[in-house]
């Protein structure tokens, strides 16, 4: 698809990863991009230009379609806003991230 291009009258608008994950599993048809923490072995995963999205091909960047998520506060975060992102950032919350399929810090 180009950057200018519609989508088909026919195409669905799924409102989550999980949405899209359970409509693709079901349906033999069906195409969609979703998070590496919402892959099934209902859901085939499509190799661009040889490459399969994986948590490594998308850490090292080999995978073409991929991005970083980000947490921003009003400020410097205090209290229990800079606890949690003391946790999610340290060894216990990125075994979390890895342990639900998706990809931790370097």
């Amino acid at each position: 698809m180009g950057e200018d291009a519609e989508y088909a009258a026919s195409a669905k608008l799924l409102p989550s990863n999980q949405a899209i994950a359970d409509e693709v599993g079901a349906n033999e048809a069906g195409i969609g991009y979703i998070g590496l923490g919402y892959l099934t072995d209902d859901v085939k995963v499509v190799a661009i230009d040889g490459v399969k999205a994986s948590i490594e091909s998308a850490a090292d960047g080999s995978y073409p379609i991929s991005r970083f998520l980000y947490m921003y506060s009003n400020g410097e975060p205090t209290g229990v806003m800079a606890a949690y992102l003391e946790w999610i950032l340290g060894a216990e919350g990125q075994q979390l991230v890895a342990d639900e399929g998706f990809v931790p810090l370097p």
